[in-house]
Order: C-alpha cells, then sequence, then structure tokens
C-alpha cells in the first residue's frame, strides 16, 4: 500500500512540474499561434480579393499555404496535449529490441532517402526495462528523426542505438555523425523551443516532451557531443526485473 501511495505521490509530481513547464511556455506557446493565424487571416483577406478578380490559382496558392499553417498549429497543439497528458497506465516491462525494430519501422523511409546507415547494439539482446511502450515509442522515433535531420549534409550518416545494463539500470544511447550540437544551444536543449532546425522546420517541443515522458517513467535523458564527431542522446530507465525459472 505504502509503494502505491508513493508511486501516486511521484505521478502528482510530475504532472504538476508538467503544468509549471506548460505555465513557462505560454508567452512561447501565444507567439507560435500568433504567427500563423496572423497570417491565415491576411491570405484569406487576400483570397476574398483574388476570387473578386477570377484569380483562381492565386486563391489556390493562399489555400494551399493555409493548409500548411493550419498542419503546424495541430502539430503544436497535439504535441501539447500528449506534454500535458496525465498518464494513468502504469509501467510495465518492454522489450527494448520490440521497441527499436518498431521505431526502425517507422521511420525506413527516411533513413532511405537520405542514405543513413543504422547499426544497434542492445546487450543483452533481449533486455527489457519498465516503461509505457508508446511513450517510449514516442522518444525514441523523436530521438531517431532528429539524428536523421542532423545528419542530411553529412558526409558519413550512421545512427548507431546501444543498450547496456547496469545495476538495475539500462541505459540506451542514439548517436550520430552529423555536426553535434551548437555550443550556445546544448546547455538549453530542453527549454521549451530550443531548437537548431531552420524556422518552420521544427517547433523545438520534440526534446522537452521527450524528457517530461522519460521522467514520468522513471528515467533521465541527457545530450551531449561525441569526441570523435557528431551528438549523442542518452536516456536511462529502470531495468525489468525477469524471473529466474525454477530448476
Amino acid at each position: 500500500m505504502r509503494t502505491a501511495q508513493l508511486r501516486a505521490a511521484q505521478g502528482e509530481l510530475v504532472h504538476a512540474g508538467k503544468m509549471a513547464a506548460l505555465g513557462q511556455m505560454s508567452a512561447g506557446v501565444v507567439h507560435e499561434l500568433n504567427q500563423p493565424l496572423t497570417a491565415m487571416r491576411n491570405l484569406s483577406d487576400s483570397a476574398s480579393i483574388l476570387l473578386d478578380q477570377d484569380r483562381f490559382d492565386d486563391v489556390r496558392g493562399n489555400l494551399h499555404r493555409i493548409r500548411g499553417m493550419v498542419d503546424r498549429l495541430g502539430l503544436l497543439t497535439s504535441q501539447l496535449k500528449i506534454f500535458a497528458h496525465k498518464s494513468e497506465l502504469p509501467c510495465v516491462p518492454v522489450q527494448l529490441a520490440h521497441s527499436v525494430a518498431d521505431a526502425q519501422f517507422i521511420v525506413a523511409e527516411a533513413l532511405n532517402k537520405h542514405g543513413v546507415a543504422i547499426e544497434v547494439d542492445l546487450q543483452p539482446a533481449m533486455v527489457s526495462v519498465m516503461a509505457e511502450e508508446a511513450a517510449l515509442g514516442s522518444v525514441l522515433v523523436n530521438l531517431v528523426k532528429n539524428s536523421i535531420d542532423a545528419m542530411q549534409e553529412a558526409p558519413l550518416r550512421t545512427l548507431r542505438l546501444e543498450a547496456r545494463s547496469q545495476d538495475g539500470r539500462v541505459t540506451l544511447t542514439v548517436s550520430d555523425t552529423g555536426p553535434g550540437i551548437h555550443s550556445d544551444i546544448l546547455p538549453r536543449l530542453f527549454e521549451p523551443f530550443v531548437t537548431s532546425k531552420p524556422e518552420g522546420a521544427g517547433l523545438g517541443l520534440g526534446l522537452v516532451i521527450s524528457a517530461q515522458l522519460v521522467r514520468a517513467m522513471d528515467g533521465t535523458l541527457r545530450a551531449s557531443n561525441r569526441k570523435e564527431g557528431g551528438a549523442c542522446f542518452a536516456f536511462e530507465l529502470p531495468a525489468a526485473i525477469t524471473a529466474i525459472p525454477k530448476e
């Protein structure tokens, strides 16, 4: 009973932390919403004038741009919804090999498109962690996609996922051969709306959400630059205790 109460209290603290972070994000969220909303208003006003002039191709172009902005707003609100969601599902044993395979399948097209080779080294091969399967998958896909994006201009494009188990914890690293993380961004990487991607290519919320999801699973997420070049993201989760078969 005491363990259940401690877990419930921990869940409340994590959720309270998310709400506090959302409060800190509010100014940035307003900015992110206002820009496309203002542009959409201008484009719709312009479309009315263009219609009166029978300039249908220009109207179609405006509608296409409005659709892109709606998609961007949808991405922002969906990420915020995930971030604020109070999870009620308990962590269960999840085999990392399955989660990694699922992530590979999801990003397969991007891997092929950008010529990225992927290496997977999980030791032991059947290592399992205590996690929410959907949340773990979301974090993995986000980290892998970020690495693929970072390597688009790199001469060597190799993505490596490596897992090691020690003292009841499992550390999974996602490393790449890209340019690494800018020194001015690295200390603030897990702050809302901090991103090195070009404007419009990323909202700077993916890593914030990933860090919160990992924290909610009693884990940690950190980033560093590799000595040999490229970035490395490492997240640690509790190892799943597997039953020892009786002889």
